[in-house]
């Protein structure tokens, strides 16, 4: 019977890996028995964490809305976002709809728990934020890149006399 030795360095990182499960462990059990989600420490994470309370509508195959808002040092949504893009179609009630679920997720995921480093970093500034709903993406059409060719320099005296 063969038994596997650890050494030095195979303990070490057995030491370290189970660690780590323990830590992550314990950071989903706060999460589930708590409901509260970890503080944020990432800008990145800001979006991703709004976009989880959203859940769009089934008739808005392909809509898009960009919403535009700040968030103040507690993570709470400063002034009225504003919408800076939007791709809808349907009936006037299905983009109401689609809209109304974009704005339903914002305040109902704000304020976000973010740490206060970064509430300091991003107090005031704007956010762009694309809410899309699953579905077929619009074709781009290809066209052919036309190569440019340098102006001669007699061309480029007459443009822009001295």
């Amino acid at each position: 019977m063969i038994r596997p030795t650890c050494s030095g360095l195979g303990r070490y990182r057995l030491v370290v890996a189970l660690a780590l499960l323990a830590w992550l462990h314990s950071g989903v059990l706060v999460v589930a028995q708590t409901g509260e989600r970890p503080a944020l420490d990432r800008l990145a994470d800001i979006g991703p964490a709004i976009r989880a309370c959203w859940t769009p509508p089934s008739d808005a195959t392909g809509m898009e809305l960009t919403l535009v808002f700040s968030l103040d040092r507690s993570g709470a949504v400063l002034g009225k976002p504003r919408i800076s893009y939007s791709k809808l179609h349907g009936d006037t009630e299905q983009q109401r709809h689609f809209v109304a679920s974009v704005l339903t997720a914002l305040s109902a995921c704000t304020p976000v728990r973010i740490t206060s480093s970064l509430g300091a970093a991003i107090a005031g500034r704007p956010f762009a934020m694309r809410f899309r709903a699953p579905g077929p993406r619009p074709k781009i059409e290809r066209r052919a890149i036309v190569p440019v060719t340098p102006a001669s320099p007699r061309l480029m005296a007459a443009a822009h006399p001295a």
